[in-house]
């Protein structure tokens, strides 16, 4: 099937080739027939839609870009993240697991995906996970009109966008210039599962009562079946050999190797109601909803703690130091498991609002409401090998020193591909007589070594954002006057965000763990990526077969059909006293009040005779803040709550001055705010224990600070806009934030817990030894040599500047008489964004960057398009970014490597069928793989094979 898929891939290619790229028709040049300008714009095909989009950021208040579907709410993409990233200044995060790469959650000019505000139509919209920032791909992109990515705000725009304002734009209903309906149905091809998910659509639009009532609504539904193929070395080990405080040798002692299929069925869907009562006053009714629910299982082997590692190669590098980049790893830990997780996405967000307008006065108003939550439920099921010494375990660990197809996982005792090796029975005397034990500990009769199996949670969150407002705007638009209107308005905002990640597990003195089949319960590797194979078969016999524990059989044999009182989390028993709640659980509520005034001025008018125009203004907001949670006083959940309040009054500026009719120079100042989510100043407290049989090993402490205050910035922009009638459109943009206020970690070591108001009255000091201090390696810890970290988080009196600048083109060859050339033509941006050193040191003692800046953004559009035949080919690419992350599941961090991508799309209506058209779009055209590296490319951290993602979709219109 890949080879079918190769050869869909060079056809496509082939036809792009000798099809050429497109066109852009005349730009609008005349500011003052703007009104008539706008009825030209009509959406129907590659080359209208960018130059709506073009149109939009042309006219628009302060400085803006964007994208406009290219017929009916359809973007020509697979989702709407991956549509947001061909705008300029866009960046779109790769870096979390495979199956959450359609997640695409949005970075606007560098700075962190959660420090932009997403808005529906104006109004805020709430995310499932506010804390990660907005995930544009869980919305068909089908049922969506427009989207502006507004990079200066205005006075009158809510506040919260550090980095921009993404505004999510669906079609007014009295706007369409006639009745329609569509319908489309459409397949996806996964190269990976090599299984097709079909998909549907729908889109309606009518006015009725001599065109003062209009309905337009959308429909998109759509199954999701994709995988993703890991290698990864989680974790390396470091030493320092020369005894200067600095690692010299790097060498792996973790290995993942992973699997996971995502499938789930998508629906998004958008309703507009408008209703002209009178001349005078329109009344309209908006909404959104999205429910994205889907299914991660999960497959993985994991390797790490050997006793004993035998240096094979290495790899030296003059700043980074040396690599291990071949090794033995003898009788390593062997942990092989299973997480089925259900994950549930759901977006809603509805809007009623009026606009009155008579003779010079313009009054409008809106009730909103959104709410987002995120459930997700999952269980890890696992079967673990000792490390214990002799367990007969040897496995040669090449990483490729940069070169994916050269990497090595091998067994060379061939235990891990043998079912038998996995076989348990009994329960020795020293595992029988561990009480607190949560897993039921076997004794392997294979020869291989000790096995115990456990069933506990994984990947458990409760999430939810809440956004309730109320607003009235009042205008006065003034004849002939430089001025040529003031504005003025209030709104009222009652936000609420929840988050809680509740775990559980199955202890063995409840649940008999005996009762599990051993190669009944297992499914290896090689059956699990059976379709095309792991990594789409490129690695053929480097990486052996292992098998995985089956968590639907394990949960089948512990559980059955029990139903259990009490606390319960996906029908399974929390422990008693709440588990993590106390750390993981917070509720917040603000009040908000926003104020604000505006001047719109156009020195065109009245006595100056300037073709200068733009608006001024000061937005006064006030937040008042109520932090719940809970915290662990002696064993018990103790509520406790934290109010705190905040104002700020933030200026802002736009000035567009039209140096020529088709030559636009535009400055912007502004300053704003983003707000701290729940998971920042959580008041409870998050503490992680782990014991061993003769004392405490480590205790991990994460507490919370309500007094957390927001993000501040200072933005100054500067763009040259040239929108030629008969050439090209390019603009330069160049920007500048100053960020302050942000937040630093900040490590604790009292001499006892009891020192922090927080910590008092718990049950950790008795844990340990004696009082607490930092030791030689500057590690805080007890006498006994127990490590103890406990962090927070403080706001810090330093700031920091991001600045870059932006070119885009968009060039049209009508002007050339030569077939096929003059119906081509390209859109172009690039960005450049400074990724300076930041605060972070690794452990060889070299300056980190700035976490998730990738320095250059390139997009490159080019097609070909005549009355009934379009070709399409998208590239965007991204250079080299650092990850900052410590999480098990991402491991240490890490670069990760320049991204490139090609797509591609053909469409076609055929004249023997009117208004039918038929696409065909290629995803990844040229099966580009994610690629992670530590510090050099040569110390390998992950590699992810995705595959190529096949679309035909056909669409008709009534």
């Amino acid at each position: 099937m890949v080879n079918k898929v190769n050869k869909v891939s060079k056809a496509v290619l082939m036809s792009l080739f000798f099809s050429g790229v497109a066109v852009s028709q005349e730009v609008f040049s005349d500011e003052s027939s703007q009104e008539q300008e706008i009825e030209k714009v009509s959406v129907v095909g590659v080359r209208s839609s960018l130059e709506a989009a073009l149109f939009n950021k042309r006219y628009a208040d302060s400085i803006q870009d964007g994208i406009s579907a290219d017929d009916v709410g359809k973007f020509p993409d697979l989702n709407l993240a991956e549509s947001l990233q061909r705008v300029t200044g866009i960046q779109m995060d790769y870096a979390g697991d495979e199956g959450e790469r359609r997640e695409g959650r949005i970075a606007i000019r560098g700075l962190p995906v959660n420090y932009a505000i997403t808005t529906y139509n104006g109004q805020i919209l709430a995310a499932p996970r506010p804390d990660l920032g907005f995930s544009f791909g869980n919305i068909e992109s089908s049922v969506i009109s427009a989207v502006n990515v507004i990079k200066t705000p205005t006075a009158k725009m809510d506040e919260g966008g550090l980095s921009g304002i993404i505004d999510i734009q669906s079609k007014r209903a009295l706007d369409i210039s006639e009745d329609y309906f569509s319908a489309g149905i459409k397949g996806t091809y996964e190269t990976l599962t090599d299984d097709i998910s079909p998909g549907y659509s729908f889109a309606f639009g009518k006015k009725i009562l001599d065109d003062k009532l209009g309905i337009v609504a959308s429909l998109a539904m759509a199954e999701q079946k994709f995988r993703g193929d890991v290698i990864r070395v989680n974790r390396y080990s470091s030493k320092d050999l020369n005894d200067d405080g600095l690692a010299d040798i790097y060498t792996p002692s973790e290995i993942r190797i992973l699997s996971r299929k995502t499938e789930g069925d998508r629906i998004s869907a958008t309703l507009g109601l408008e209703y002209a009562v009178t001349e005078n006053l329109k009344l309209g009714l908006n909404g959104l909803y999205v429910d994205d629910p889907f299914t991660h299982d999960w497959m993985m082997g994991q390797i790490d703690k050997a006793k004993i590692t035998e240096v094979l190669d290495t790899v030296t590098n003059d700043t980074f130091g040396t690599t291990v980049t071949r090794l033995n790893m003898v009788n390593p830990r062997v942990r092989n498991q299973q997480r089925i997780i259900d994950v549930d996405n759901k977006t809603q967000a509805i809007t009623a609002d009026f606009e009155w307008e008579r003779h010079n006065w313009i009054v409008t108003g809106a009730i909103h409401r959104a709410k987002a939550s995120q459930l997700s439920t999952g269980a890890i099921a696992r079967r673990q090998l000792r490390d214990g010494t002799g367990n007969g375990i040897n496995l040669l660990i090449d990483t490729g020193a940069g070169n994916v197809d050269n990497f090595i996982f091998k067994d060379s005792t061939g235990a891990l591909s043998d079912p038998s090796s996995y076989a348990v029975s009994g329960c020795s005397a020293a595992e029988i007589s561990r009480g607190d034990s949560q897993s039921k500990c076997v004794t392997s009769s294979s020869g291989v070594g000790d096995w115990f199996l456990t069933y506990d949670s994984g990947h458990e969150f409760d999430s939810t954002d809440e956004e309730n407002a109320f607003q009235v705007d009042v205008e006065y638009t003034f004849d002939d006057s430089v001025i040529e209107s003031v504005e003025t308005g209030f709104k009222l905002r009652q936000s609420e965000q929840s988050f809680v990640r509740p775990e559980w597990a199955l202890p063995n003195n409840e649940f008999d763990y005996s009762t599990i089949p051993d190669g009944g319960s297992l499914i290896s590797l090689n059956d699990f990526t059976s379709a095309t194979g792991f990594f789409d078969g490129r690695l053929g016999n480097q990486i052996d077969n292992f098998y995985f524990q089956d968590g639907a059989t394990m949960r089948q044999a512990l559980v059955g059909d029990r139903t259990f009182s009490g606390n319960t989390f996906d029908g399974l028993p929390l422990p008693a006293d709440g588990g993590d709640i106390a750390g993981t659980f917070s509720l917040t509520n603000r009040d908000i009040l926003s104020v604000y005034a505006m001047a719109n001025f156009n020195f065109e008018k009245g006595s100056i005779d300037l073709p200068i125009r733009g608006n001024i203004g000061l937005r006064y907001v006030d937040t008042k803040r109520e932090t719940d949670a809970f915290r662990d006083n002696n064993g018990n959940l103790e509520p406790i709550t934290a109010k705190t309040d905040f104002s700020h009054v933030l200026p802002s500026l736009n000035v567009t001055w039209a140096i020529q009719n088709d030559l636009l120079l535009r400055a912007a100042f502004s300053e704003t705010i983003v707000r701290p989510h729940a998971t920042n100043f959580g008041v409870g407290q998050n503490v992680d224990v782990n014991l061993t049989a003769e004392a405490t090993d480590s205790i991990n402490i994460e507490l919370g600070n309500p007094e957390l205050k927001p993000f501040e910035s200072t933005s100054f922009d500067l763009s040259l806009e040239w929108y030629a009638e008969n050439g090209p459109t390019i603009t330069m943009a160049y920007f500048q934030k100053e960020i302050s206020n942000g937040f630093d970690d900040r490590i604790l070591c009292p001499s006892n817990l009891a020192d922090i108001q927080a910590l008092e009255n718990t049950r950790l000091d008795s844990l340990l030894s004696g009082p607490l201090s930092f030791n030689s390696s500057g590690i805080c810890s007890d006498p006994s040599g127990a490590e103890v970290l406990i962090t927070d988080q403080v706001n810090n009196s330093d700031s920091f500047d991001i600045y870059g600048f932006e070119i885009g083109l968009l060039q049209s060859f009508d002007f050339i008489d030569i077939p096929i050339i003059r119906n081509m033509g390209l859109q172009a941006n690039y960005t450049y964004i400074d990724t300076s050193e930041g605060p972070d040191r690794d452990s060889s003692g070299n300056n980190l960057p700035l976490a998730g800046v990738s320095k250059d953004t390139v997009n490159l559009i080019v097609f070909y398009e005549v009355e009934q035949f379009a070709v399409r080919l998208a590239y965007t690419a991204r250079s080299e970014y650092f990850d900052k992350t410590t999480s098990t599941v991402s491991g240490d961090n890490r670069f990760i490597d320049k991204q490139d991508r090609l797509d591609a799309q053909i469409s076609y209506s055929p004249k023997q069928i009117d208004n039918l058209f038929l696409t065909l779009e290629v995803f990844n055209l040229t099966n580009e793989q994610f690629y992670a590296y530590q510090g050099t490319e040569s110390r390998f951290r992950e590699a992810r094979e995705v595959g190529q993602t096949v679309s035909f979709q056909a669409q008709y219109k009534f």
